[in-house]
């Protein structure tokens, strides 16, 4: 698993120094017109395998499947009231941590 990390990243990194050799090339040669059909090809290109690669590496068709299987909803829920729950629970986390480290001093 962790290779399959690696190799994600160093796709995305490759990717992105493509992405920015091609636009220091255009911004060196300003004084040239920029063929704008060969460049929106680009990028629709490149837009185009990057998601294929994230749908590829998240597995979205599996999750998507398994909420249909197991009859799964979404519901909405308040972001203020997430965000206290979530903090709270950081809170109590940070608790238990530090009263494990109180716990080793003693």
């Amino acid at each position: 698993m962790e290779s399959k990390h690696w190799s994600c990243f160093v796709a995305i990194v490759l990717g992105v120094l493509i992405f920015k050799m091609h636009i220091f090339v255009a911004f060196a040669d300003q004084d040239e017109d920029i063929p704008h059909n060969e460049v929106r090809n680009w990028a629709l290109k490149f837009g185009v395998d990057l998601w294929e690669f994230g749908r590829q590496f998240t597995k979205m068709n599996e999750i998507k499947s398994r909420f249909k299987d197991n009859d799964i909803e979404v519901k909405r829920k308040d972001g203020i009231i997430l965000l206290r729950e979530l903090a709270a629970e950081v809170k109590n986390f940070m608790d238990f941590k530090r009263n494990a480290v109180m716990f080793l001093r003693i």
